[in-house]
């Protein structure tokens, strides 16, 4: 008779945790629905079937109940994104210390609206870290990067890496200072410019970042199409340079007639100084003197 309670008490005690758990469960996509009821069109429901939990999502035009794969990438991303955040919860309140959570860019397949639910999320975690936690997120998502990291600035505190690749090899960097970092997207091709400058293995690597560099000064200072054209044409050779070459491939034997790297700094200083921009130019390009 013992040994049968103490069957039955054994199995009573693992339906009252399965119960508890299938609970969370619930309780779990409850809070994933309410941080995506403004974003998405559905809704996330935990089924119990045949003693089993499992979760379903279901349409909120429609009411049907659509299957889990049919969901889009960026879709499921968020919600195992906010189901991974809203677990770690359970673990905080089991008083775990020196917690590695690692986030493989968390952005992928996500929109910017996506984006700033992610940094959010990811701010509010770091306030609920220990001081024995670490936190690691990599992301090749620049402007995801500046938003995440803007409330942890000290270099000291917090690290920085930078992995950078030249089409041979990647060179991790570490930050010390400010710097050494870029604040926006458009300092971050100056930056890659600049590395290429110095490590690139051919000279070709470095005409796209300039040629999206001359790209995105013309739309934020709304210069109309046709003077960007004509800031290229004002210096011979840089429309064919910059535009042409940094998109085509018709020619995979192509020539730059042996225009080396300072040169074709050269030509895109000289596009800036027949802008009335050289002060622009020199304000982000801090290598050695070119024109």
């Amino acid at each position: 008779m013992d040994n049968i309670k103490k069957e039955i008490q054994d199995l009573e005690t693992n339906i009252s945790s399965l119960q508890s758990g299938t609970k969370n469960e619930k309780i779990l996509a409850d809070k994933i629905n309410g941080k995506l009821k403004l974003y998405v069109n559905f809704t996330l429901e935990h089924i119990n079937e045949d003693n089993q939990g499992h979760y379903k999502v279901r349409c909120k035009n429609t009411k049907e109940i659509r299957k889990i794969t049919e969901l889009s990438l960026g879709e499921k991303n968020i919600i195992a994104f906010l189901y991974f955040i809203l677990k770690l919860d359970e673990v905080n309140n089991k008083n775990l210390n020196n917690k590695i959570i690692i986030f493989d860019d968390p952005m992928t397949s996500n929109d910017d609206t996506m984006q700033y639910l992610i940094i959010e999320e990811l701010n509010n975690l770091v306030k609920r870290l220990k001081d024995q936690d670490k936190l690691l997120i990599m992301t090749h998502n620049n402007h995801f990067y500046l938003n995440v990291k803007y409330p942890y600035d000290s270099y000291k505190k917090h690290t920085f890496y930078r992995l950078v690749s030249n089409g041979v090899k990647i060179e991790i960097k570490k930050l010390t200072d400010k710097k050494e970092d870029f604040k926006t997207n458009y300092e971050a091709l100056w930056k890659e410019l600049e590395f290429l400058y110095d490590s690139a293995p051919c000279e070709t690597m470095l005409l796209n970042p300039i040629r999206r560099i001359i790209e995105t000064f013309t739309k934020f200072n709304s210069i109309p199409a046709e003077n960007k054209n004509k800031m290229l044409g004002s210096v011979e050779g840089a429309v064919k340079l910059f535009n042409v070459n940094s998109h085509s491939i018709e020619d995979l034997e192509a020539d730059l007639g042996g225009i080396d790297k300072v040169k074709i700094i050269n030509i895109m200083k000289e596009c800036f100084i027949k802008m009335n921009a050289v002060e622009h130019f020199n304000n982000y390009w801090t290598k050695e003197s070119t024109v």
